[in-house]
């Protein structure tokens, strides 16, 4: 992301894309310098014997804290807000979301594993889009920490093919040995 893009660059939160959202995010806001309250903790509350150098920098967190916490909102779908509860700082706004994703993870992992197993080449398309699909969600779950090796992503990929590709079972069989 360079520093030309804009807070519609960030893409929506989705059930798919935490990490790389979480990732893009941050490189955003520490593009445009509003990271502050993700580095560094929240300060004491001001008393009457605050400095002004102290009171300058409360208000430069809550500054970044308020601006931090509109981004994240804005990259997160409306349908999703409701579900996350709201927190003080950005901060735990952003361990709130993480926490609703790590709990969702089982159920995203097999949601990806169905869809990764009953997979077949309708012929739309070319069979290389069709194999490179099936390695993609095969990384979407290795994403989610659930291993499993490539000869089982090897075949379930020939398994979603059709009849007419019998003859690459052959040859795969007859490569691996």
């Amino acid at each position: 992301m360079s520093l030309g893009h804009s807070l519609l660059d960030i893409p929506k939160l989705s059930g798919e894309n935490y990490r790389s959202w979480n990732e893009d995010l941050e490189v955003y806001l520490r593009l445009r310098d509003l990271d502050l309250c993700l580095r560094e903790p929240k300060l004491a509350d001001l008393t009457l014997a605050s400095t002004q150098a102290e009171k300058t920098e409360h208000e430069k967190w809550e500054t970044a804290n308020r601006k931090c916490i509109k981004v994240i909102k804005h990259a997160i779908p409306e349908t999703m807000k409701d579900s996350i509860t709201m927190k003080a700082t950005a901060t735990e706004y952003l361990e709130a979301i993480r926490v609703k994703f790590e709990s969702s993870k089982k159920a995203q992992s097999g949601d990806l594993m169905s869809k990764l197993t009953t997979a077949k080449f309708d012929g739309n398309g070319s069979t290389k889009e069709h194999l490179l699909g099936l390695v993609a969600l095969g990384n979407k779950i290795r994403e989610l920490e659930i291993n499993f090796d490539d000869d089982f992503l090897e075949t379930i990929a020939l398994n979603s093919l059709p009849g007419q590709y019998k003859h690459l079972h052959g040859t795969y069989n007859a490569l691996k040995d």
